[in-house]
């Protein structure tokens, strides 16, 4: 009933987000709130974004989140993570380390997801080399 912060990767389309978030709240009739990119705000999304618990995420704002109690879902690879990891599931997360700072100063534990076979879910392109534009379909 306490908080915790969900570490997960992105898969290319988060099913396994909105599933763990709809079995959250209806089996414990809890929300959790989810980190988002900045860029869904830009697109007139705000309203459903706040009903729907997710938050453009602050190191502030997310430490906030867990001190009240509540349960935060964060993804550090993101949408770069979600569009161009390999088939082996290579975590993107380069030098984001800021989910592990929140946790710390929420003294709230970590909980790592991974969902297998999520990548699979739907196919994506990946760069043949580096700096490359064209790539192919997984």
């Amino acid at each position: 009933a306490g908080a915790a912060l969900i570490v997960t990767y992105h898969g290319a389309l988060a099913l396994d987000m909105y599933y763990l978030i709809s079995r959250v709240l209806i089996a414990k009739q809890r929300a959790m709130y989810s980190v988002v990119d900045r860029f869904l705000f830009k697109f007139g999304l705000g309203a459903f974004l706040d009903l729907a618990c997710c938050i453009a995420g602050t190191r502030a704002m997310a430490t906030e989140i867990l001190k009240k109690g509540h349960l935060l879902c964060v993804a550090p690879g993101g949408v770069r993570e979600a569009l161009f990891s390999g088939p082996n599931y290579e975590i993107m997360w380069n030098r984001r380390s800021g989910f592990a700072q929140v946790a710390i100063d929420a003294d709230a534990p970590v909980l790592p997801m991974f969902t297998k076979n999520i990548r699979e879910a739907v196919r994506t392109f990946t760069p043949i080399g580096k700096g490359k534009n064209i790539g192919v379909l997984e």
